[in-house]
């Protein structure tokens, strides 16, 4: 089978390799789509983040299982990673931060026509059946829409509140969609791109605006009776643009924000 891997020091090679075999409580998957993220082209570049595995925004069929849990010809979407649930992080909602989770992957990547979902992944709940009338290409981003729903939920955010947003990236793109969905009351986007800019407009932002060339702050502020958003997102991997969005909240506000990740350092 054909996969793909990061090459020392960035760009990507394919392989042929071996089909994995799988072992008791274990599942093989058919990738049928992958998704791209930033992440990935970070490894790309030869400036990874995070492990330098590609591909975790993957869905697939089942093809061979030795799990209770799935039967073959199943259409599955696999989380690349799962927590212990019992360690300090686990049990304060910090999942991402459990030590034993960069390590329970899919092997050997989501980038690949085959792979194995490991015993731990399947039993802690890693992989879900997909409905037969979800698209493939949509079923791709229920990892990056987790990824928000989980942002908004720590926001506490409710039905009825106002939101800035700097960066309409894919992700500030769901976050707009989710946001509406949800009951937003008003929700304003910054960003440099026109073309990103024109996007966030036709999924539904309520106010955008360029801040190279316009006064975000003031325009969250009429959309706010003058307060200023309940709620501001950072929705870029920058950093430099926080100010901006903590400018555009109100007193009392809530600011979201992922802190970048440590870069992986190099094996001596």
């Amino acid at each position: 089978m054909k996969s793909v891997f990061v090459k020392e020091g960035g760009g990507v090679k394919v392989a042929d390799i071996p089909v994995p075999k799988i072992s008791d409580g274990e599942i093989l998957v058919r990738m049928k789509a992958c998704g791209i993220d930033g992440t990935d082209l970070e490894k790309a570049y030869g400036r990874p983040l995070t492990p330098p595995m590609l591909g975790h925004e993957v869905v697939g069929v089942v093809e061979e299982s030795r799990s209770p849990d799935f039967a073959e010809g199943e259409r599955v979407f696999v989380h690349h990673h799962v927590s212990c649930g019992k360690c300090y992080y686990c049990l304060n909602d910090s999942l991402t931060m459990c030590s034993m989770f960069l390590k329970t992957t899919i092997e050997p990547c989501g980038l690949s026509e085959f792979f194995k979902v490991p015993r731990m992944n399947v039993e802690r709940g890693g992989v879900l059946r997909l409905p037969d009338g979800l698209a493939w290409m949509e079923a791709v981003f229920i990892e990056p829409a987790a990824c928000v729903l989980r942002a908004l939920k720590r926001t506490r955010f409710t039905a009825g509140r106002s939101v800035s947003m700097v960066g309409a990236g894919p992700t500030g793109s769901l976050f707009i969609q989710l946001l509406k969905l949800m009951g937003a009351s008003f929700v304003a986007v910054a960003e440099i791109s026109p073309f990103r800019l024109q996007k966030a407009k036709e999924l539904g932002a309520d106010a955008t605006a360029n801040p190279l060339s316009e006064d975000f702050v003031d325009v969250c502020r009429c959309g706010t009776d003058g307060r200023g958003v309940d709620i501001g997102v950072l929705a870029t991997p920058a950093v430099r643009p926080l100010q901006l969005v903590i400018d555009s909240v109100r007193r009392g506000g809530t600011i979201s924000y992922s802190e970048p990740p440590k870069r992986v350092k190099k094996p001596s």
